[in-house]
């Protein structure tokens, strides 16, 4: 069993480091190489004070609390209230869990829409992007440098549910 939280970058920031410094890829936003927990969570509270929005940590409901994923707003645009999607998780999360940040994010921001990149090789990201409700929007291709070679990259889209009339 997995819970959702907000992060407390001060109990959690150690826990992520490894995480992004494990996962041998970038996996948040504008992340580089960080050289100690220390300077990863300076990066982390300089993007928490304006790029990055929303950072739920995902973490096992048992003895261990090992942190497993997050799920990341970032780039919130108030001209046309879209913003992007970062989710990560090194275990399968039963699709709810996703389902739920999202849909408390249209209901806390007034979201228009969004957005989310995904490697056109993420075949288990693609799927669950189908199953949340996204849609392809469009595919840049070779946009991302990663294993040695150019990937392609779906931007996938949601729109907030039209206002159902009475």
């Amino acid at each position: 069993m997995y819970e959702m939280r907000k992060i407390n970058i001060t109990k959690d920031s150690d826990k992520l480091f490894e995480l992004v410094s494990v996962a041998g890829e970038v996996i948040l936003p504008g992340q580089t190489k960080f050289l100690n927990a220390y300077e990863f969570q300076s990066w982390l509270l300089e993007k928490m004070n304006g790029f990055f929005c929303e950072l739920h940590v995902i973490q096992e409901n048992s003895e261990t609390k090992e942190l497993i994923g997050y799920a990341l707003i970032y780039d919130y645009r108030v001209y046309d209230r879209h913003c992007s999607l970062c989710i990560y998780s090194t275990r399968n999360i039963e699709p709810n869990l996703w389902a739920s940040f999202i849909d408390e994010l249209f209901k806390e921001y007034p979201l228009n829409k969004v957005f989310w990149k995904v490697a056109s090789s993420n075949i288990r990201y693609l799927e669950l992007a189908k199953e949340l409700g996204f849609s392809e929007e469009m595919v840049l291709k070779e946009y991302i440098y990663q294993g040695g070679r150019y990937l392609d990259v779906c931007v996938l889209g949601k729109s907030r549910k039209p206002l159902e009339e009475d």
